[in-house]
Parts: structure tokens; sequence; C-alpha cells
């Protein structure tokens, strides 16, 4: 036989011949559906069936025009309580129907679920929270602790130190310099720090007082403790998840990327002119609406070859940055080879061409800026005639 139809549905698996004759009818393409085919090419209207007889090595061809398929859409019910006897009723057929939709769904959500790049998007916002709660916490850390302290708090800018000797040993004239020593302060800091204890500016404390601020301090620690965690996990995440992108980015940049996306397949899906401006939309839209000049590179300026190149080469470095980010998202995205550290030796030997061609800073052009009144703002001085005559009326 030169070809088979099959045609599927959650009722039943309809296997005919080219001419439209019932062949077999099966639940689902299992192995005795596959075991009964021996045409040389299978049409099918279904992509995950064409998908699954592909993998049983069945030549298979998706064509939606066919007539007796185009027709088994369109009067399925009938066909199928005509033709199968799977099914009597339309309620019957209706709720076949919803409970196979309701059942896809909720797996296909499942899946989207479980992956590891929806994940990582996930924890770098709560590493981006966290790290807002640091820095508040930080803060009020140093206000509560310079009544008392107030010396050391302007010596120790470390808060996360500060919190740490807070915590081990709250009463000033207690410090001494084993405890300092032991959270990595240097000798020239300790020396002054002792120096101030006996004579601070700061208020006496009983320890009934200090106690709130040494629970204060263990909760700045843990929050911070926690943080760095997540960025560990993040990184060891990223380097299985996405190797090239984390090669040519870093893991902190690349998850970002993809956290702003919302996945890596949004991703590698996108222009390199989009990924070069991710982060920087209201900076582009600010552009937009006043004519000015659009931005040049959004998160990918944290990394070190754009961020610290002149300001007179970014623009170049990040495009090739963003050019390279799109083929290395689409590699990791299809599970290709990795290339990663080549991209990213090309990309330094890049910058470092731009750098010595371009050694300084272009002189400036002087911009002739003319003033368009309330148009630039969007608005028209259609109504002014009108209100100045209203005044006047009155």
């Amino acid at each position: 036989m030169e070809l088979m139809l099959l045609t599927t549905s959650p009722v039943a698996t309809v296997l005919m011949n080219e001419i439209g004759e019932l062949l077999s009818i099966h639940d689902s393409i299992d192995d005795e559906l596959i075991s009964s085919i021996h045409a040389k090419q299978v049409i099918c209207d279904n992509n995950n069936a064409s998908l699954l007889l592909r993998k049983a090595g069945i030549n298979v061809k998706i064509d939606l025009s066919n007539k007796i398929l185009t027709e088994w859409r369109k009067n399925r019910f009938e066909l199928l309580k005509n033709n199968t006897g799977r099914v009597v009723y339309f309620p019957e057929y209706y709720d076949k129907i919803r409970g196979s939709a309701i059942k896809d769904t909720r797996t296909e959500v499942k899946d989207n679920s479980a992956k590891s790049d929806e994940i990582v998007a996930q924890i770098i916002h709560s590493i981006d929270d966290l790290q807002k709660s640091v820095n508040l916490a930080s803060n009020r850390l140093s206000e509560i602790y310079s009544l008392h302290f107030p010396e050391m708090v302007d010596i120790i800018s470390n808060t996360i130190t500060l919190a740490r000797v807070v915590l081990e040993v709250p009463q000033r004239k207690d410090i001494d310099e084993k405890v300092l020593s032991s959270n990595g302060i240097p000798k020239n800091k300790i020396d002054l720090i002792l120096k101030f204890t006996d004579d601070s500016l700061g208020g006496d404390l009983v320890n009934k007082e200090l106690v709130p601020l040494q629970e204060y301090a263990s909760s700045l620690i843990y929050m911070y403790e926690s943080m760095r965690k997540l960025e560990n996990w993040v990184e060891e995440s990223m380097s299985t998840i996405a190797p090239n992108l984390t090669a040519v980015t870093g893991p902190n940049v690349g998850a970002r990327l993809i956290s702003a996306m919302g996945s890596l397949k949004a991703l590698a899906m996108k222009s390199s002119s989009k990924i070069q401006i991710i982060g920087a939309e209201r900076a582009l839209y600010s552009a937009l609406r006043t004519r000015g000049k659009p931005p040049k590179h959004g998160i990918i300026f944290q990394i070190p070859e754009i961020g610290n190149s002149p300001y007179w080469v970014r623009g170049k470095i990040a495009r090739a940055f963003a050019s390279k980010i799109v083929i290395a998202a689409r590699i990791d995205l299809f599970d290709g080879e990795f290339i990663g550290d080549k991209m990213r030796a090309d990309l330094r030997e890049f910058e470092k061409k731009v750098r010595d061609k371009f050694p300084n800073a272009p002189p400036p052009k002087k911009v002739e800026r003319k003033y368009h009144g309330n148009k630039a703002r969007g608005k028209t001085n259609k109504n002014k005639g009108r209100q100045s005559r209203r005044r006047n009326f009155r």
C-alpha cells in the first residue's frame, strides 16, 4: 500500500486507506497501531501524532488540506458515531473531549513549571528582593548602632561585618582585638576602633537594650547568607541549563536575561538588537518620546568587557556581545555543542581591537536644539484663542 490516512481524537485513533475506508480503530498511537501500518507514507492532521510515528521510523506527512481528513475534522462526532461505535450521544463525546483537553493542559503546565530556566528566572527575582531587604536592614542597623558606637560604624564600611561584630559582642566596652580580627578587619582599623572604645561619643546602653539589636543583626546576617546561597545555586544551575550563554555573559547576567524574557526559549527567539537593550526599556521609551539618543545597553552592561570599557566604544562592544548571546542561547535551546569559551575569547579579542582603533574620545558635536513649544510634549495651541476669549468675556 502506497498511502494511509490517520486521524486522532480523545475518543479513537482511526487508520484509513487513501480513499477513506477504515482499516483499524485504536485507543491511541500504540505498538498495535504502528505494527498495522504497511504503507510507504502516512498522512495525518496532528503534530503530536506525526512526532510519535516519526520516532517509530514511519514516513509521516502533515497535510491539513486533505479532503478526507478535512471531512473528519468538520464532522468528527457523526463519523465516529457511525463508523466506530465508540460514542452514541453528543454530551458523552463532549465530556471526553473536555476531559482530554484539561488533562493535556495540566500536563503542559506541570512540565513548564518544572523547567529549570523558569525556576532560575524566579530565583533571580528572589535575589533582588533579598538584596533590597539587606540594604534597608543594613542602613537601619548602622543608624541604630551609631547611637552606641558611632566611630566603629564609620570605620567598618561593610555592614555585614558590622552585624557579625554586633551579634558577637554588642557592648562597646567588651570589644577586643580577637573579636575584630576574627571577622576579617585589618590591623589599622582595629587600632582605631579600640582607641575609641573608652572615649566614644555614643551613649552608654545596658545589655537589656542591646539584646533586640543582636536579634536584628542576626536576621540581617541570615538574609545575606540566604541571598549568597541562592546566588551560588544560580551559578551552578546556569552551567547546566545554558552553558554557552553562561560562558559568554557569566551566570548572573545570563540568568537575568532569561528572567527578563521569561524563559530560555523566549530569549533565544529575540533579535540581537532587542537583547542589547533588555533592561533599558524606560530609557528607550524616553528617547523615543523626546527624540533623544537611544540607550546602547541594558542588562549586558554588567558584563565586565562592556561596563569597564570607555563610553565611546561601549555601543560597538555591546552590539557584538548581543549577537553572540543570541547564538549562544539558540545553541543551548537546541542542545548544541559547547563553544561558549571560544565565543567569549573572540569577544575579548574584538574588544581589544575596538579599544586600539578608538583610543580617545571623539570631539563633542555641537547640536542645535529647536524649541517646539507645547508640540514637543504632544500638546497644541488650538484652544488657546478660545480660552482667552472666554476670559475676556467674563
